[in-house]
C-alpha cells in the first residue's frame, strides 16, 4: 500500500496510546516505541530487547522516510536529526506523560505535557516543511544505519548503569520516582 503524505499529530498521539485509527507505517512504528517506553519505565528486565527494538524501529521509520518522501531541492534547511529520533521522543514523552498522571505534583504533569504539546507541534511543522521541500533530514545510509544498530552481543546493560538489586519501599518504578521528586 502506498503511503505517500506524513501522518498528522493528531494521529500520531492517539498512535503512542492505543491501535492507530489509520493503516500507515509510521503509525505502527510509533505505537510499538510508546509500547516499548512504557515497557522501559516499568523497569521491565528485557532491557536488551527495548534497546533493540527501539533502534530497528527508528530504522525503519527512516528507511520509509528516505524512500518515500520527495528529496528537498537546492537550499532546504537541514533539520538537526532524523524522523525516526523525533518519533522516539514523541513516543518517549507520550509515555511519560501518561505514566506520572496518578502520583506526580500538578505542576510537573503540566510541564510534561506541554513539552509532549511542544513536540508534537514541532513534528506538525517538521511534517509540512519536508512535504513542501523546504527542509532536508539529515542523509540516511544503509550502512550507516547498520553500524548503530545493536546486535545481541553489545547488551544494553553496558551501555547503561546498571540497576541497583535492592528494590525500593517505593512503588513506583525507582527511575519515575526519581523523575518526579
Amino acid at each position: 500500500m502506498n503511503h505517500p503524505a506524513l501522518p498528522t499529530k493528531e494521529l500520531l498521539l492517539h498512535a503512542c496510546r492505543a491501535e492507530p485509527r489509520a493503516d500507515h507505517p509510521l503509525l505502527r512504528c510509533v505505537h510499538l516505541l510508546a509500547g516499548l517506553h512504557e515497557r522501559d519505565f516499568r523497569d521491565d528486565p528485557a532491557v536488551d530487547d527495548i534497546a533493540i527494538g527501539r533502534a530497528r524501529l527508528v530504522y525503519a521509520i527512516d528507511h520509509w522516510v528516505a524512500t518515500r518522501l520527495p528529496v528537498a531541492r537546492g537550499g532546504a534547511h537541514m533539520h538537526t536529526e532524523t524522523l525516526g529520533s523525533v518519533l522516539d521522543r514523541l513516543a518517549r514523552q507520550s509515555a511519560y506523560a501518561h505514566a506520572i498522571l496518578a502520583f506526580a505534583p500538578k505542576w510537573h504533569v503540566h510541564e510534561v505535557w506541554e513539552q509532549l504539546a511542544d513536540l508534537a507541534l514541532g513534528y506538525e511543522d517538521l511534517a509540512i516543511d519536508l512535504t513542501a521541500g523546504a527542509r532536508r533530514l539529515p542523509p540516511f545510509s544503509r550502512s550507516r544505519a547498520d553500524r548503530s544498530l545493536p546486535t545481541p552481543s553489545a547488551t544494553a546493560l553496558e551501555r547503561r548503569p546498571r540497576r541497583s538489586p535492592r528494590r525500593h519501599e517505593n512503588p513506583l518504578p525507582f527511575r519515575l520516582a526519581v523523575l518526579c521528586a
